[in-house]
């Protein structure tokens, strides 16, 4: 660790140096709606592997598909 921020927590670093954050850094409503895009974003990029990885580990064991496979989402996507 350098010895120029040893001891120093809770600081924010921009070009090895300390420097002051951004407004939108301390604005939590903003927080807040960006939580929300990237766990909607997050839960659809799950969804889409593990339906590809359903999908091949069911033709690798040569299952015949019967049914579609659940969208697990599809609920908690409404009750957001």
């Amino acid at each position: 660790m350098s010895e120029e921020v040893e001891g120093k927590t809770g600081e924010y670093f921009s070009d090895c140096a300390t420097a002051r954050t951004s407004a939108e850094s301390k604005d939590m409503k903003l927080a807040l709606r960006w939580n929300q895009f990237i766990s909607l974003k997050v839960r659809h990029y799950l969804f889409f592997y593990f339906r590809r990885l359903w999908e091949k580990s069911a033709e690798l064991v040569q299952l015949e598909p019967h049914e579609e496979v659940p969208q697990p989402f599809e609920n908690s996507a409404k009750a957001s």
